[in-house]
C-alpha cells in the first residue's frame, strides 16, 4: 500500500519556537492596573489637600474675650475673669477682640455677666462708685421684702413704701423711688441682707428715711431690652 504526501499542504503543528514568540499580554495590564491604581491614590490626596486648603481659607472664626467665671454688676474685671475662645460671629453679635486683654482688665462691668458668654462690648461702661447725679443707699430686707426668686446685680426696682405693722392699706398709690441693685450681701442669722442700690441724688435722702422706718417691700421690673 502507498501512502500519497502532499509537501505543498501547510504545517499545522506548532514548534516552541512559536509559542516563545507569542507576546506577553498579563504584565501589560498588571502596569496597567498599577498605573490606574497610583493616579487614583494620587487625586485622593489632591482632593484631600484642596479640601483642607479651602476650609483654611474660608475659616471666618475670630478670637474674642469670653467669661470665665460669674462677675457681678459693679464688679472690676480682672484676668482670671476673662478667656480668649475661638467663634464665628453672627454680624448681628457684637464682641470684644482676645488682643483687648489688657485695656479691659480693671473696667467695671454695667450688669451681671455669666460664665461662658461672650463679653458684651456694652457691659464696659459701669463704674464703681456712682455716676454724677446719683447715690448709693444701704437697704437692709428681710426675706417677706422681696421675690422669692431673691434680688440679683443689675435688678431695676421699685422701693414701695408700706403702712406699719397693722395699719391699714392705703387708699392711694404709696410713694415709690425706682432703683438698680448694685450688690447683695449675704444674709444674717435672722435672715436679713444689706442691698445696695443706686437711686437719683433727689431720692437718696428720702430712700435712707423710708429705710429707717423698715416698711419698704421691693418690687423687681423687667430687665432693659439689650
Amino acid at each position: 500500500m502507498s501512502v500519497d504526501l502532499d509537501t505543498d499542504a501547510p504545517d499545522s503543528r506548532v514548534f516552541d519556537d512559536d509559542i516563545d514568540a507569542v507576546p506577553a499580554v498579563q504584565p501589560l495590564r498588571s502596569r496597567r492596573r498599577t498605573g490606574l491604581m497610583l493616579g487614583g491614590v494620587a487625586l485622593i490626596a489632591g482632593c484631600g489637600l484642596l479640601s483642607a486648603l479651602l476650609y483654611l481659607g474660608v475659616d471666618d472664626r475670630e478670637e474674642v474675650l469670653a467669661l470665665a467665671r460669674d462677675v457681678p454688676y459693679g464688679q472690676r474685671l480682672t484676668g482670671q475673669d476673662l478667656v480668649a475662645v475661638r467663634v464665628a460671629l453672627d454680624p448681628a453679635v457684637e464682641a470684644v477682640p482676645a488682643d483687648s486683654l489688657t485695656d479691659v482688665i480693671g473696667t467695671p462691668v454695667a450688669a451681671e455677666l455669666h460664665q461662658g458668654q461672650l463679653l458684651p462690648p456694652a457691659s464696659l461702661h459701669g463704674d464703681a462708685d456712682p455716676a454724677t447725679g446719683r447715690q448709693l443707699v444701704a437697704v437692709p430686707l428681710r426675706a417677706a421684702q422681696f421675690p422669692v426668686r431673691g434680688l440679683r446685680s443689675g435688678d431695676r426696682v421699685d422701693i414701695v413704701s408700706t403702712p406699719a405693722a397693722g395699719g391699714e392699706a392705703p387708699s392711694a398709690p404709696p410713694p415709690v423711688i425706682s432703683a438698680r441693685v448694685v450688690r447683695v450681701g449675704e444674709a444674717d442669722l435672722d435672715g436679713t441682707r444689706v442691698v445696695d442700690v443706686e437711686v437719683a441724688a433727689t431720692d437718696g435722702a428720702a430712700l435712707a428715711a423710708r429705710v429707717a422706718t423698715g416698711n419698704i417691700a421691693v418690687v423687681v421690673n423687667p430687665a432693659e431690652a439689650g
